[in-house]
């Protein structure tokens, strides 16, 4: 337990100085979707370098040019950051876009975006649960180096906190290469082992320990859902690493966009499921209003 600590607090320090001295990728302010009409603008952030070129939500991209003569047609909208990298924060990228509300002979126009963004690194919101992921921690160790390891629920409630340290303070640059897709890696498989383990604490502790005394085979069906997410989790992120050990890997075909698209909205059914059911087992019908764990009576 304490191994496993050390190494994940030593990767969240990691990240965070990757955090503190690395510049951010750039970003042009627009949230790119794939859709069946194309890759659509879904949403613009005001006065950010896609605003100021006037790209609204709605349109279709439909090229991107680094010197405003050639420009390349982009099949998806993961591809649009590769060209965004190469032009560099402060830098200078063209689109070729096409507005659907406008009439059909005026419809594709040249967006021009000078000083390109970064994505933000330091946003309220991202310092705040950066904050409560230290608290996970803290509270985590204290009860562990309090209560001592052999003391009821201490160990996974100290695996609870360890989960959720993870969750809230891990925080991925962007760049999705070496250390920071092991962050990436390690965050969503947080958001996914987390439900189930605060779900089977929250059944066990501190009056409900008969619920898998006799058959320990149910704590297992608490997991499975979460196991298959990061089984499903390891062939998107790691196949290039599990193809070598499992040559049968190279006959499959690549995830698409659209599953990528569903596996996150998966886990996070799963992450939001998993909290509803553990908060319903922490309020004991019959108990008065606010209180946690009444016994019975």
């Amino acid at each position: 337990m304490l191994s496993s600590a050390a190494l994940l607090v030593t990767a969240g320090v990691l990240n965070f100085g990757q955090r503190l001295r690395h510049e951010t990728p750039p970003w042009d302010g627009v949230r790119w979707t794939d859709t069946k009409q194309g890759i659509i603008a879904e949403t613009v952030e005001p006065n950010s370098s896609g605003a100021r070129a006037q790209i609204l939500p709605g349109d279709h991209l439909i090229g991107i040019s680094a010197d405003n003569r050639k420009y390349d047609e982009v099949g998806s909208a993961r591809e649009v950051q590769m060209y965004l990298d190469q032009a560099h924060v402060n830098g200078d990228i063209h689109y070729l876009i096409e507005r659907p509300s406008y009439p059909a002979d005026s419809r594709l126009y040249y967006a021009d975006l000078d000083h390109l963004d970064a994505t933000h690194k330091w946003t309220p919101l991202v310092v705040y649960i950066n904050l409560i992921g230290l608290v996970f921690l803290f509270v985590g160790f204290f009860v562990l180096f309090k209560q001592g390891g052999r003391a009821p629920f201490a160990l996974h409630f100290a695996s609870v906190c360890l989960v959720g340290y993870v969750l809230c303070f891990y925080t991925e640059v962007g760049t999705y290469r070496d250390l920071d897709l092991a962050i990436a890696i390690l965050k969503n498989a947080a958001l996914i082992v987390f439900p189930p383990l605060f779900l089977h604490f929250c059944l066990l502790y501190p009056v409900r320990q008969q619920v898998f005394e006799r058959k320990r085979w149910r704590a297992a069906l608490l997991y499975l859902p979460a196991l298959l997410l990061l089984a499903l989790e390891s062939f998107i992120f790691l196949r290039s690493v599990l193809t070598p050990l499992v040559p049968q890997m190279r006959n499959v075909p690549n995830v698409s966009d659209v599953f990528v698209g569903l596996f996150y909205r998966l886990s996070l059914f799963h992450f939001v499921v998993g909290l509803i059911a553990s908060v319903s087992f922490l309020i004991k019908p019959g108990c008065k209003p606010g209180t946690l764990w009444c016994g019975n009576n």
